[in-house]
């Protein structure tokens, strides 16, 4: 007699298969980031502060450009993703803060997007 375990395989995938959403949303591989150019001062040092948990994220210097600064990139789409959350820019020169710069970063289905904040921001 032949086990039914193959049958039965078959029919839980078939069954999964119907019991699935259809999904229609397709993610690009692309990796977004949210940044904005600040003119008329170089920044010695910058952060991002995540509002609603106090936490501040560094990233490296752009190697690209000493005018664009990076606020939020798409490593935080998880806490994002269906929702909106404000980030604030933290730009230091000589010791001081000389721009503090809200951004309201929303999440989509697949990656991050500002909602608002500036594109450049003149000292």
């Amino acid at each position: 007699m032949k086990s039914p375990l193959p049958l039965l395989f078959l029919v839980f995938l078939f069954t999964q298969c119907l019991l699935e959403e259809p999904s229609d949303t397709f993610c690009t591989e692309e990796f977004r980031t949210v940044g904005f150019f600040v003119m008329g001062a170089t920044l010695d040092n910058s952060y991002t502060l995540r509002d609603s948990t106090g936490e501040k994220i560094i990233f490296p210097p752009n190697p690209w450009s000493s005018t664009y600064f990076f606020v939020v990139d798409d490593s935080y789409h998880p806490q994002l993703k269906f929702r909106s959350e404000t980030f604030t820019f933290i730009g230091i020169k000589g010791g001081q803060e000389i721009v503090r710069q809200p951004f309201e970063i929303g999440g989509d289905a697949c990656h991050i997007f500002k909602i608002s904040g500036p594109d450049t921001l003149k000292i």
